[in-house]
């Protein structure tokens, strides 16, 4: 527009001269200053072109500027399993015909603003619209819009695909848990024994950047620990995003990984007997950083562990094991803990721990326990590995309730509470109903399980809690 705008006084210019020539016409002197003139306006066109050459640049680079600033990518994905195929109206149009459960599309790239969607029963037309939505786009940004659940049910995603600054060693993964009739599941990378996403709600996401490999997946289902269904996951390309969405069918549950072009691989659950897991934790006060060995490998399970910290747990075949504790840098054959029989059964969770000072170093191996804790409780398995401290009772102060009685030096226990800050008091030794020391124990969690381990060392008593992720906190004395 602008470049016409410019255009129209030029042509002014140009009728403008050719009047003064007729009129110029009618004598000799007039011929003369006619010429003079003609070569005046021919310097003032010559201005007049090198000022538009200049603002047809920068109507390029405006439009440039603007395809940026507004587009946005989107694509769309049909999930829900008992649905017919679909189209997909946008802004009143048909975009998309006869999008059958599981497939989705490409991007495509949109104006950015509010986007009105509709989805459609495939030959229907927009008034038949079973989901109706306004998607709010923004320049520059990728979405994924999912259609999910039975139809009773069904609703919407709308997620964000973040695809920017992906190393060429990793991926992005969006997990996104969009299976009809399952609740909340905890994910579990069974590989590493990395807990990936705690309960992990229906129509809701976990993003992960981790490094290019093969993954395996495992969902429990019922908050006990151990997966119920697992998944092989094929090594994917780096550099890239991919959303892997948790779904199900007729024929049970199955993972969708929805590739960059937007195609989708489904993955099928992986039938393996349950696994055991197993971690560590280093609990001798006088002990260096420490290597785990399992078996006598050549190499160890876990490293660098030092004193008052733990491990996350790993995935083993369920068997018998023995475990071997180095120093950290050292083999399994230089070990100063060696401790054979330790049996993992599959589908539990074990903590193997080492206690007491080096020339008294112990070993228990816990079984972590999740099965059947009331919704609003606390599981805490108490476990007395205080050096030096005989036995004890302990008390939950509030209540005036008795925990444990004649608590003594490497055994434990465990007990539902409902989840709340406790006042923990311990009798040591005397018996008389008296706590000789008292702890102020914050709120721990809710629905979960914790390990609270009584630890004396140089600096005197304390209680560590051991968490669900393998991390730890320390309570101190009041």
């Amino acid at each position: 527009m602008r470049s016409l705008l410019l255009l129209a006084p030029l042509t002014l210019l140009a009728l403008a001269g050719c009047s003064g020539t007729e009129d110029k016409d009618t004598g000799e002197e007039a011929d003369a200053d006619t010429d003079t003139d003609t070569d005046t306006d021919t310097d003032t066109d010559t201005d007049t072109d090198t000022d538009t050459d200049t603002d047809t640049d920068t109507d390029t680079d405006t439009d440039t500027d603007t395809d940026v600033d507004t587009d946005a990518r989107l694509r769309v994905l049909h999930l829900s399993p008992d649905a017919p195929n679909v189209d997909i109206y946008a802004a009143g149009s048909a975009a998309v015909t006869n999008l059958a459960f599981p497939t989705g599309t490409g991007y495509l790239d949109i104006p950015e603003g509010d986007l009105s969607v509709q989805v459609v029963p495939a030959g229907g037309t927009i008034d038949d619209a079973v989901l109706d939505l306004t998607l709010p786009l923004d320049g520059g940004k990728t979405y994924t819009a999912v259609a999910w659940n039975r139809v009773a049910s069904l609703g919407a995603l709308f997620l964000t695909d973040n695809v920017e600054g992906i190393g060429a060693g990793d991926v992005r993964l969006q997990l996104v848990h969009a299976a009809a009739d399952v609740g909340p599941v905890d994910v579990w990378d069974l590989g590493s024994g990395t807990l990936l996403a705690d309960d992990f709600a229906p129509g809701t996401t976990a993003e992960l950047t981790i490094p290019v490999g093969a993954l395996q997946i495992g969902v429990d289902v019922n908050n006990d620990g151990s997966a119920e269904v697992s998944f092989d996951v094929p090594e994917l390309p780096g550099g890239q995003f991919y959303n892997v969405f948790a779904t199900n069918d007729n024929g049970g549950p199955f993972l969708l990984a929805q590739l960059p072009d937007g195609t989708t691989v489904r993955v099928s659950p992986t039938a393996r007997a349950p696994i055991a897991q197993l971690r560590v934790l280093h609990l001798s006060p006088d002990a260096p950083p420490v290597d785990v060995f399992v078996d006598d490998g050549a190499t160890p399970s876990f490293t660098g562990i030092t004193y008052g910290t733990g491990s996350n747990y790993a995935a083993l075949e369920p068997a018998v094991y023995s475990v071997q504790v180095s120093a950290t840098g050292s083999t399994a054959a230089d070990a100063v803990l060696d401790v054979d029989g330790l049996n993992l059964e599959g589908g539990k969770r074990y903590t193997a721990v080492a206690y007491g000072s080096m020339d008294g170093i112990s070993a228990l191996a816990l079984e972590d326990s999740f099965l059947g804790i009331s919704p609003g409780d606390l599981r805490i398995q108490v476990v007395h590995t205080a050096e030096g401290v005989g036995e004890v009772d302990v008390w939950e102060l509030g209540s005036g309730t008795l925990l444990i009685d004649d608590f003594a030096y490497g055994s434990y226990g465990s007990l539902d509470v409902a989840s709340s800050a406790l006042s923990i008091g311990l009798d040591v030794g005397t018996d008389d109903g008296i706590p000789d020391v008292t702890f102020s124990v914050p709120v721990l969690g809710t629905d979960t399980y914790v390990n609270v381990f009584a630890v004396n060392d140089e600096s005197g008593p304390y209680l560590l809690a051991q968490f669900d992720d393998g991390t730890v906190a320390t309570v101190l004395p009041d």
